[in-house]
């Protein structure tokens, strides 16, 4: 039952150093040279989409152990 929230704690972790680097990266190359307007706006909405994407994979069924998707569909039949 806890693999879940420490599954979901790795991906945040992993999504803020990533968002972090790539945010870093587009502000080093504002400063060293010219990085324009659509560029910029482009490189600071990238990291939102492929954030959205690797969480959705929390929302999946499949990531829960087989252990707690047998007791899940049992628990009905006890009535």
């Amino acid at each position: 039952m806890i693999e879940g929230p420490r599954r979901a704690q790795r991906y945040v972790a992993a999504d803020l150093i990533f968002t972090e680097i790539f945010i870093t990266v587009l502000l080093t190359w504002d400063l060293i040279s010219t990085l324009t307007l659509a560029l910029a706006v482009a490189g600071h909405e990238d990291p939102t989409v492929i954030v959205a994407l690797n969480d959705l994979r929390l929302v999946r069924e499949k990531p829960w152990p087989k252990a707690f998707i047998a007791n899940r569909d049992t628990r009905g039949q006890d009535m």
